[in-house]
């Protein structure tokens, strides 16, 4: 009897996901961009797909939010479709080939080809070849396609989704406790770093409410009862509560500029890691602070030349969030 187990690449990533405690969006992309890999690399697909289908059936019977569980019932049809594939052409779905061609194209176009997965390859029109990417955790679709020298290029730049700097189900949660707790009905998450504390996980938290930008904390006890205080600054999380909102800023500054722009933001961030911000001193940054209340942390290069400063009050919690060519 032909019964394959279970791809153990496609259920490492699962647990992985699990150890968080929630399977989000963020983390239901990667999950199902493995295991179309793993469809693709397989001598025998079909057989493939019954060792990856079942993690992913687990995966839809966890409790989860609709975009999640919408993202993963799309699985199906993208499975069935590449399954009805007839003789596909190995330069096209050979991963080890087709990333390197990707990568090739990427850093040509932006200077760089930072971190990507994956996801699908098909003949595109006019002797192009449309491969879809992971990016940053954001669906990205490029048409690889050739200068008048013949060198392979980027001919099309498409987002298939709005990039997400945030995982959006645990911004939403947040901004739920916040909203029940007095003066914060209107609160939105802009960035977030959580810990383990003695009486629960504890949240630095960055939200706008009636126009201001700041960092409180927030106590998430176990039997689901909140606490917020006043912001107990953290160098660590503050730094990484800092890429966060230079990313975010970043990505609206080139969404005016187009696609092109905004894969360019999400390939240097796929590269660029919350240590690698750097605290400044008021003599080294063109975005004057108090050092002897204020911290402030510098990114560089987000977009372009473009550097980004954030800049925390230990005191108030008050955040500023400032850019320079």
């Amino acid at each position: 009897m032909d019964r394959p187990g279970i791809n153990t690449r496609v259920a490492a990533e699962f647990v992985i996901a699990l150890q968080n405690g929630i399977l989000s969006l963020r983390e239901t992309r990667r999950l199902v961009a493995l295991a179309l890999a793993e469809l693709r690399r397989a001598p025998e697909p079909a057989r493939e797909l019954r060792a990856v289908e079942p993690i992913i059936r687990a995966a839809r019977q966890l409790p989860l939010a609709r975009t999640t569980r919408e993202y993963l019932a799309r699985f199906e049809t993208r499975a069935a479709d590449l399954l009805a594939r007839h003789e596909p052409d190995p330069a096209l779905l050979d991963p080890a080939s087709l990333r390197e061609r990707v990568a090739r194209a990427l850093a040509r176009a932006l200077g760089n080809a930072g971190l990507f997965s994956v996801t699908d390859a098909r003949p595109g029109e006019r002797d192009t070849v449309e491969v879809e990417l992971l990016v940053l955790d954001t669906p990205v679709r490029v048409d690889l396609g050739r200068d008048g020298d013949g060198v392979e290029t980027l001919a099309w730049v498409e987002l298939l989704e709005p990039p997400e700097v945030l995982d959006p189900e645990i911004a939403q949660r947040l901004a739920s406790i916040l909203r029940d707790s007095r003066r914060l009905d209107d609160a939105v998450v802009h960035a977030y770093a959580g810990r383990p504390g003695v009486h629960g996980i504890a949240w630095s938290v960055v939200i706008e409410s009636r126009g201001r930008l700041r960092a409180r904390t927030l106590t998430l006890h176990g039997d689901e009862r909140a606490s917020l205080e006043p912001f107990r600054y953290d160098a660590d999380e503050a730094r990484a509560m800092a890429s966060q909102l230079a990313l975010a800023l970043g990505l609206n500054m080139a969404a005016e500029s187009g696609p092109f722009a905004q894969l360019e933001v999400l390939v240097r961030a796929s590269m660029r890691t919350p240590d690698e911000l750097t605290p400044t001193t008021p003599d080294d940054t063109p975005a004057r602070f108090d050092a002897e209340r204020e911290s402030q942390w510098m990114a560089e290069q987000v977009w372009g030349d473009l550097a980004v400063f954030v800049t925390f009050d230990r005191e108030s919690g008050d955040v500023r969030v400032e850019d320079f060519n």
